[in-house]
């Protein structure tokens, strides 16, 4: 049953759209790779940075954690979340999660953020 819910989560609730449609660096920077800058990381996570953005539509301010979609942890960790979210009010609320493919050496990535 927990795996049909994640299953759920994956096919459903995670965007594949580009992230810089919706989110920016406070600073009005649309590029999020490579996180260069030390006043744009909040931290890091087990499993990857977090980082403060901008949701363009709603001029929310957003922690973003990046993390590899390869990943079985990550895949886990994220949907682990968001089902806790939902009926916890203690769990930090997921604004969204967006699975970007990245291109590195000609190669294709795919990174959840």
């Amino acid at each position: 049953m927990l795996f049909q819910k994640q299953q759920h989560i994956l096919e459903t609730v995670v965007q594949r759209t580009d992230l810089t449609l919706t989110y920016e660096k406070l600073d009005g920077r649309n590029t999020f790779e490579p996180l260069i800058r030390s006043q744009d990381t909040l931290g890091e996570g087990l499993n990857g940075k977090i980082i403060k953005l901008r949701n363009k539509i709603t001029n929310k301010i957003v922690a973003m954690k990046q993390l590899p979609a390869d990943s079985h942890n990550s895949l886990n960790e994220i949907t682990l979340h968001y089902l806790a979210q939902e009926k916890n009010e203690f769990v930090t609320k997921v604004d969204s999660i967006y699975m970007a493919v990245l291109f590195y050496f000609g190669r294709k990535q795919g990174r959840l953020s």
